[in-house]
């Protein structure tokens, strides 16, 4: 980024993102094709330290779990060109398709409902185009959104009883529906996930704001990499945050326009809550947030 984020450059940023994106294309295609013929081989890409357990050589070659949530934010990128140029259209849809149907094989329901949720964000700031557009557009949100809030736990039983988004999918939106309806979460996902955020909070107080690098006898949780920092180093953990937030402002002077720099700043938001929630400092995400992203960013949305 720090080279190749140049003008004199474009040529280079441009042979940089097709290859990346002709490398992940086949990675997904291949993907796709081993996950519709077994999947349950995606429980095996749940972590993105498979490859060091002995079942990793019958998934070889498949997108695991850095990669998926690395296309969180290349897809959420790819739809804010769509929603915003008028022409041009069809290469991107095209390429936010086949990420999409990944991330719905693979079954990371977080990864799913991150680029949901980016998704109706976007289209919902989008600008509108004159004064009686932006009115129609709050009449909207207020009663759809109104309606939508009161109807979410029937929505999300119909969609989970249609079984069309997958076993694990399915079950993540069960586990909702039940907390909706105030069953006992206890052995289910977000149980177990609760269960490791509390460890890394409470280790992290209990070791008096050191972490366990000083207090090893703590218990530290593994799905949170933010919580689970502060869990292990402590107040140290600021430092890395700090250079994360650094690194961002120096992305941002590169970016070439106000729109460039919204949507980076947007998906810096996307990626701050896939860090609460989950592990996120893989290098495929992290190629994605820091080279791809921005990228991205220079080439398609300094043209809008």
């Amino acid at each position: 980024i720090t080279v190749y984020s140049g003008e004199r450059y474009k040529t280079d940023r441009a042979l940089v993102i097709s290859a990346w994106f002709v490398d992940t294309i086949i990675t997904c295609v291949y993907s796709i094709y081993r996950l519709a013929n077994d999947p349950v081989l995606s429980r095996l890409l749940s972590t993105g330290s498979y490859h060091s357990t002995s079942d990793a050589i019958t998934a070889r070659g498949i997108a695991s779990y850095g990669v998926v949530y690395g296309l969180v934010l290349v897809i959420l990128a790819l739809f804010y060109v769509v929603i915003q140029r008028k022409n041009k259209r069809l290469a991107n849809i095209c390429l936010i398709a086949l990420f999409f149907v990944l991330l719905i094989l693979a079954q990371f329901a977080i990864a799913l409902g991150l680029v949901t949720f980016g998704m109706l964000w976007m289209a919902l700031i989008k600008e509108p185009k004159n004064e009686q557009e932006k009115r129609y557009r709050i009449i909207f949100l207020i009663f759809f959104g109104t309606v939508f809030i009161i109807s979410l736990p029937y929505l999300l039983r119909l969609l989970a009883n249609s079984e069309i988004l997958g076993y694990e999918i399915n079950a993540r939106l069960r586990e909702i529906v039940a907390f909706f309806e105030g069953g006992d979460p206890s052995g289910v996902d977000m149980s177990a996930r609760l269960s490791q955020y509390t460890k890394s909070v409470t280790a992290f107080f209990y070791s008096f704001g050191l972490g366990k690098v000083v207090f090893p006898s703590v218990e530290v949780g593994t799905h949170s990499e933010w919580l689970d920092g502060f869990g292990n180093y402590g107040i140290l953990f600021l430092l890395y945050l700090v250079a994360l937030w650094d690194f961002r402002r120096f992305i941002l002077e590169k970016l070439p326009n106000k729109k460039s720099k919204q949507l980076y700043n947007f998906l810096f938001v996307i990626y701050m809550i896939m860090s609460v929630i989950n592990t996120s400092a893989w290098a495929p995400i992290t190629l994605s947030l820091c080279v791809i992203v921005p990228f991205l960013c220079m080439e398609k949305v300094s043209e809008l």
